[in-house]
This record gives C-alpha cells, structure tokens and sequence, in this order.
C-alpha cells in the first residue's frame, strides 16, 4: 500500500537517518514501513516531508483503499484526491 521504503531506496537513504529527522524511534518507523503499524495522517505528512516529496507520493499506485479516522469520524479513502480532499478539510479547520 506504501510505498516508503521504495522511496528510501530511490533516494538512497537510510531508515534510520529518516527517523533521526523525524525525531522518533527507528524501530518505530520501521514498523510502519513494514506495515506493522498503521500510520496516523499526521505521521504519513511528516514522513512526506521527511522524504521531501508529496504525500500523494507515499501511496503505491495501484489503487487506495482504507480509511482513516480523525476524532470521532472515519472517512473511507479510495484516491490520491479523497486523501488531498481530507488534507483540505483539515487544513482549513
């Protein structure tokens, strides 16, 4: 569904110097890149900014599915434009 670690390599990087920048714990962002853990949007924008690309990017083409809930309300996520449209939302609340 992700493709992060695809990015890591393309950019040759290391998992580990992302996480530095993050600021949070290698394991842990291994953990999401591995699909062990279920990225929050908030973790997924700053992943994007750490790897300087768009969000939209992080997303393997071949289709979205999932859902993502903020608060009280989950939002079913089938595009790249129903995560751009949520980011939106968000953004001007």
């Amino acid at each position: 569904m992700f493709r992060i670690k695809e990015i890591i390599k393309e950019k040759n990087l290391k998992v580990s110097d992302i996480a530095d920048n993050m600021g949070i714990a290698q394991p842990s962002l291994s953990n999401l890149i591995n699909g062990k853990t279920k990225p929050s949007l908030d973790m997924l924008e700053r992943i994007a900014e750490a790897l300087n690309v768009p969000i939209k990017e992080l997303f393997a083409n071949d289709g979205i599915t999932g859902f993502i809930k903020i608060k009280e309300d989950i939002r079913e996520i089938n595009s790249i434009q129903d995560i751009e449209k949520l980011l939106e939302e968000i953004k001007g609340k």
